[in-house]
């Protein structure tokens, strides 16, 4: 299974992860593997963001993309929202994207059938789907603190897999 991140030893951003606001409001979690629901599907646009006086990230390299929050099932952690943002990209054409390999792994495809569509304006269909997320640290170099990080979005343990893509529409 692909990863969805990349190794790197400087602190990453939202593109590669959950990205916390601090560490009083989001605290470490220890490193492993959670069962979580799909919270929230967003698409965003740089057009949208600048739109309303917001500034695009200058190191985002694409020009849209579907941010995806989380949230762990296991009730004793608190603070159990993580956030993926993947690049939006054509599903038909690009067979290693993030967002494809997030699809696949929600859905319980091990490769998304011709006939599926994504569309934009379903992205609440996919709310309430389980995964799993295998969390990991990072180091923040400017609070030197351990930061937690989606390293992947993994089927749920009771996936099946659809047999058809009008199942999930």
């Amino acid at each position: 299974m692909p990863a969805l991140t990349v190794n790197n030893t400087e602190p990453t951003d939202s593109a590669t992860g959950f990205k916390q606001k601090s560490s009083n409001d989001f605290p470490a979690i220890q490193e492993g593997v959670y069962e979580a629901e799909v919270a929230r599907m967003q698409y965003r646009s740089k057009a949208e963001f600048e739109a309303e006086g917001k500034t695009w990230p200058a190191w985002k390299k694409h020009d849209a993309e579907i941010n995806i929050g989380f949230r762990l099932i296991d009730q004793s952690i608190t603070k159990g929202w993580f956030w993926l943002e993947a690049p939006f990209a054509e599903l038909n054409s690009q067979e290693g994207t993030k967002l494809r390999i997030v699809l696949q792994e929600l859905t319980g495809f091990d490769k998304l059938p011709e006939t599926f569509v994504f569309d934009t304006d379903e992205l609440e269909e996919f709310v309430g789907f389980d995964c799993r997320l295998r969390i990991n640290h990072y180091f923040h170099s400017k609070t030197g603190e351990a930061k937690n990080s989606v390293r992947e979005v993994l089927r749920s343990l009771n996936a099946t897999g659809y047999t058809d893509a009008s199942d999930i529409f």
